[in-house]
């Protein structure tokens, strides 16, 4: 997204970052993550460009992806309780199309909300940037803050690098407390309540459920119906772990 960081490089390295390419077997820390992710926060809040227009905009796009998805959902289960024959995996959607979908709904309750607007007012007016990689091989700290690439940065809400890493790690199996965790990244960032229920809310959000969903909406992939509906199930499984 980011076309022509040369000035933003500048920044950085007037403030100590050092780009370079990061070892990938370096042991992962949570922790040392978020205060690397918080040190890049810190060190381009309020930075403004030199050259209009250098840097794309995310402000508002995860909650918008979310907002389809689930609109898609609804009205596949509204479709198949009208539908007269039913295949197995549509019997798989419509048994547990509408746990997920509350799911999703309770995840996107604040889309209209003044505190979801607050949120992204108060980015744009910091004109707050996220890195958008925030994987262990493009950042991390330790002396200094070390960056492999800015070629995912982008002006959006703070909070959504936090999004980002916890997504991961919950992709990756690892338990974690999110209240803890959450709490622990507003301190770091001096977000409010509402910052907190935002992170909470979209880490909740059933995506690999949505994710294969489409797929067999859309017929993306040339799998048989037990293929889908194993993935679905599979998907269903990692959605509702509790953090």
């Amino acid at each position: 997204m980011c076309s022509n960081c040369k000035d933003l490089k500048e920044l950085l390295r007037d403030r100590g970052v050092e780009f370079k390419v990061i070892n990938k077997n370096r042991e992962y820390n949570l922790v040392n993550q978020l205060e690397a992710i918080n040190r890049f926060h810190k060190y381009t809040n309020g930075y403004i460009f030199k050259n209009k227009g250098i840097l794309d905009s995310s402000m508002g796009k995860r909650m918008e992806s979310c907002f389809v998805d689930t609109i898609k959902l609804k009205r596949m289960i509204y479709s198949l309780n009208n539908k007269e024959k039913l295949n197995s995996t549509d019997m798989v959607i419509l048994k547990e199309g509408p746990m997920m979908l509350r799911k999703a709904e309770e995840a996107i309750r604040h889309k209209n909300s003044n505190t979801y607007r607050n949120i992204i007012e108060r980015a744009i007016k910091n004109s707050e940037l996220c890195i958008g990689d925030v994987s262990i091989e493009n950042i991390w700290i330790q002396e200094r803050l070390y960056i492999r690439s800015l070629d995912k940065c982008s002006y959006n809400m703070i909070e959504d690098d936090y999004i980002s890493i916890l997504l991961d790690r919950k992709k990756r199996g690892e338990g974690f407390n999110l209240s803890d965790v959450v709490k622990y990244i507003c301190s770091l960032e001096n977000l409010s309540k509402d910052s907190y229920n935002y992170i909470v809310d979209l880490v909740n959000y059933p995506y690999s459920f949505m994710k294969n969903f489409n797929r067999y909406r859309e017929g993306r992939k040339e799998w048989d119906l037990e293929e889908y509906e194993s993935r679905i199930l599979r998907a269903i499984k990692r959605d509702t772990i509790a953090l």
